[in-house]
């Protein structure tokens, strides 16, 4: 069994958000940014001191070797064998986050907000933020921006070539590295048979790369105490949904001067978590305050036709980790983070892991 450091103790764990690599390590931050052997339970730093809001903000490659993080808001690189770092981006204006690495390691994608120009306030950026996915290639320092829009969250296809991002109108986009600009495709809702009244967010592509699954919501009005919800299931060969889980989600109490509408409106679940076959999805439901959502989890399979509880879910996390290729549906849980990630805040772990080339696919 491993054997963690005491400052690795239940009390404090939740606040290290682990990801884990390849080869046995998990790294986290716990002031800096750090790897725990899943063997010996020997830490060891890395020497970069994170701000705790970045806890999320790093991502191993596909291969173990190196680990892309956010510091001083630019996005680095580091090879872990020889603890050397590179700044990629060296943008002292702009402040990135949420890097992740395309499946085949030849690009990472990333968030880019405006840093806040001379004599603007800190605050009025934060409170406005203006995020736009770019992606770059570690090697050469080429990158290309992918959305034209400010975006909430992002996904990569399993084949590298394709993403798929969310704006703040609840709008879904896909976009073709190899065709560039042009290739933006909207996702339409109503082109799958589903309303036009509901906002999207939380978009994750299957495994084989012909389905995306996404979190929905209903639009109410302000005056409103209640939204549906739910998980759906994009078919893009047949152009059809399917309904994997749902919930109506009624407010209990108001918060002074915010609208109910906007408080169970929108997007504030992350994305679904695939088996490496594709045939089942983990669907985490956190609870929302002031309503009466019950957080849980769920196994639900892709055809939309058995679903099952699997337990309570609790904010703050943990959250799954990993969704192990089982045949059981009652099997198949681990326990991890950007979204998490997450309903998909822009500092969650909605930034953590997906990548385990074994038999079970880390969040």
């Amino acid at each position: 069994p491993t054997v963690f450091p005491r400052y690795l103790a239940a009390d404090v764990a939740w606040k290290v958000f682990p990801v884990e690599g390849v080869r046995g390590e998990l790294a986290f931050n716990l002031s800096t940014l750090s790897l725990i052997s899943l063997g010996s339970g020997s830490p060891r730093s890395l020497g970069f001191h994170l701000p705790t809001f970045s806890s999320s903000s790093f991502h191993w490659s596909p291969d173990g070797q190196r680990i892309a993080y956010v510091v001083w808001n630019d996005l680095w690189v580091m090879d872990v064998e020889t603890g050397k770092s590179d700044n990629l981006t060296k943008t002292p204006n702009r402040m990135e986050l949420d890097p992740r690495w395309s499946p085949d390691g030849k690009w990472i994608a990333f968030l880019s907000s405006r840093g806040p120009e001379p004599g603007e306030a800190t605050e009025t950026v934060i409170k406005v933020p203006v995020d736009r996915l770019y992606v770059i290639d570690p090697t050469t320092g080429r990158f290309q921006e992918v959305s034209v829009q400010p975006i909430r969250a992002f996904s990569w296809s399993t084949d590298s070539r394709r993403m798929a991002y969310d704006d703040e109108q609840g709008h879904l986009f896909t976009f073709d590295l190899l065709h560039g600009k042009g290739k933006h495709q909207p996702l339409v809702l109503t082109d799958y048979g589903l309303s036009s009244d509901l906002s999207a967010c939380s978009a994750t592509w299957s495994p084989q790369g012909d389905a995306i699954a996404i979190f929905f919501s209903g639009r109410p009005a302000p005056e409103e105490k209640s939204a549906w919800k739910g998980y759906a299931l994009l078919d893009l060969v047949n152009h059809t949904a399917r309904i994997l889980h749902d919930y109506t989600m009624t407010e209990t109490m108001a918060y002074g001067g915010f609208p109910s509408g906007e408080h169970v409106g929108g997007c504030d679940q992350g994305p679904a978590l695939w088996s490496p076959s594709g045939e089942w999805l983990l669907l985490t439901i956190l609870p929302v305050p002031r309503t009466n959502l019950d957080g849980s989890f769920w196994l639900a399979d892709s055809q939309g036709k058995q679903k099952r509880r699997l337990g309570r879910a609790r904010s703050p996390r943990p959250v799954p980790m990993a969704l192990c290729n089982t045949a059981n549906a009652g099997e198949g849980t681990g326990n991890h983070g950007r979204h998490g990630t997450h309903g998909t805040g822009r500092r969650s772990a909605k930034g953590a892991s997906r990548r385990r080339p074994c038999t079970c696919q880390g969040r």
